[in-house]
């Protein structure tokens, strides 16, 4: 039961980190507008804001392959819980941006360290599925934060979404003081022995073995394809900019365009869902084609590419009463304007072919990488997710404002956005590469595992420089 609780509560504080980093890109028109703030200065807080959880991330999935991981989750929490809460006081651009940067330590925490846990508990025949519902969790997360921007009153003040979700980190943070933290390798078959033998699996990462986790084909191909994702995903956090850019032009003013734009972000959203039975085919698919995984998230990119392309040029006219709150506005568009009903659509068929990512890239790195170099192989490739994403969003808020010279709004989002989802192309491609590479890293890995328990039967206290090569 504690193993379960353990897996729900990461997947939920998982959410969580999700939900505070999309509060900003949700509320960049409203911010903009309060604190008179350009959207490009605002693209930079939220660029720097990745990058720092990036970096920090390195460090955070370098200890989890060392420490105890349930401590490391809770300061990680507590790191980003302090500075996330101060921003309800915050009265200028300068003071969001720094509490920003500080609430970034700690926010590439979890779902490193998370990772590493869950890869550790459940078997790899069911590891896509579960990492399906991590996935899926994430991005429930992300649609969490428009969720609770247009729920609230509009007569809340912008930073109220911030304090809430402080408070909910920190009950989180109490909450993990009860999990489990299970053993390097222990859901994987070849060690199955040693555990029934009551031997562990001791082995802990160290300096040198940073190389041998870059070295690996898979490993390069999943970091360059994330690098290069990133710069789409990065650029699909300002969509909200989009539609509340579109309400703006027809007469509402910015607190119901924000509110209307962050709901319908969530509905657009729900395709995601699916993510879970990718998974679960990936999982099938796997045991039997071992270069599955990585066609499936290619051949996702490829065809989610002119899905949201249709989304973004879709003039969304709204029709009817405009007054009321925010849902009751998307409630009325929802019930009888069809141009809305076109983009839940195109929404709909784009987050069902990007969902394949997710899940199988997940898994991807759990097999390819040993138990105790999985969490530093995850954050590397987190890095490179995030700097792409990083410079997404700074990159397409320039292009945004460059372009509104002769472009008028909410044209000139349209474009920026479609410009950023041609890197779906290339990041299919990496995907296409490393299924050429992933079998043979597996087996190797596979191989590495069944040789040191074997030679830990034969010699419980061996010396870990004996081992077999990784």
């Amino acid at each position: 039961m504690r193993r379960i609780y353990t897996v729900i509560l990461f997947v939920v504080m998982a959410s969580i980190d999700n939900t505070v980093l999309a509060l900003l890109p949700a509320l960049t028109t409203r911010i903009g507008a309060e604190l008179n703030v350009a959207s490009q200065d605002l693209g930079l807080a939220i660029g720097l804001n990745r990058l720092v959880l990036a970096l920090t991330a390195v460090f955070w999935g370098y200890r989890s392959d060392q420490s105890d991981r349930r401590r490391l989750m809770i300061l990680g929490t507590l790191t980003w819980v302090v500075p996330v809460g101060l921003i309800v006081l915050a009265q200028s651009y300068t003071q969001l941006l720094l509490l920003m940067l500080a609430a970034g330590l700690g926010l590439g925490c979890i779902s490193t360290v998370g990772y590493s846990v869950i890869t550790d508990i459940v078997a790899p025949g069911w590891r896509g599925v579960l990492l399906g519902l991590w996935g899926l969790a994430q991005g429930i997360g992300a649609l969490g934060g428009g969720l609770l921007i247009g729920l609230l009153p509009v007569s809340a003040a912008w930073s109220t979404p911030f304090g809430v979700m402080a408070a909910v980190g920190g009950v989180c943070s109490i909450a993990a003081l009860f999990t489990v933290a299970p053993r390097k390798g222990g859901a994987e078959a070849a060690l199955q022995n040693l555990a029934d033998q009551g031997i562990d699996y001791d082995y802990r990462i160290q300096f040198a073995d940073l190389p041998l986790i870059l070295a690996k084909s898979s490993n390069r191909w999943l970091m360059l394809q994330g690098f290069l994702a990133q710069f789409a995903f990065g650029a699909l956090s300002l969509l909200p900019a989009l539609l509340a850019a579109r309400m703006l032009t027809q007469g509402l003013d910015g607190a119901r365009a924000t509110g209307v734009a962050a709901l319908l972000i969530v509905v657009l959203q729900l395709g995601g869902v699916i993510s879970i039975a990718w998974g679960w085919l990936g999982d099938r698919l796997q045991a039997r084609y071992p270069r599955a995984r990585a066609l499936l998230a290619a051949y996702g990119f490829w065809l989610a590419l002119p899905c949201y392309i249709a989304l973004f040029w879709l003039p969304l006219p709204l029709m009817g009463r405009l007054d009321g709150s925010a849902s009751e506005i998307l409630g009325q568009q929802l019930g009888g304007n069809p141009w809305f009903w076109l983009a839940l659509l195109a929404s709909t068929l784009a987050t069902v072919f990007q969902a394949t990512n997710a899940p199988n890239w997940f898994a991807m790195v759990s097999e390819v990488n040993l138990p105790e170099h999985r969490g530093t192989a995850f954050s590397f490739i987190n890095l490179a997710n995030n700097i792409g994403a990083a410079i997404g969003v700074i990159l397409v808020t320039r292009i945004f404002d460059w372009l509104q010279r002769s472009i008028p709004t909410p044209d000139n989002y349209a474009i920026g956005l479609t410009l950023f989802q041609l890197f779906f192309l290339p990041a299919g491609l990496c995907f296409w590469l490393a299924a050429r590479s992933t079998p043979h890293d597996v087996a190797q890995m596979q191989a590495t595992l069944r040789d040191r328990a074997a030679q830990s039967i034969v010699s419980p206290h061996a010396d870990q420089a004996t081992a077999a090569p990784s």
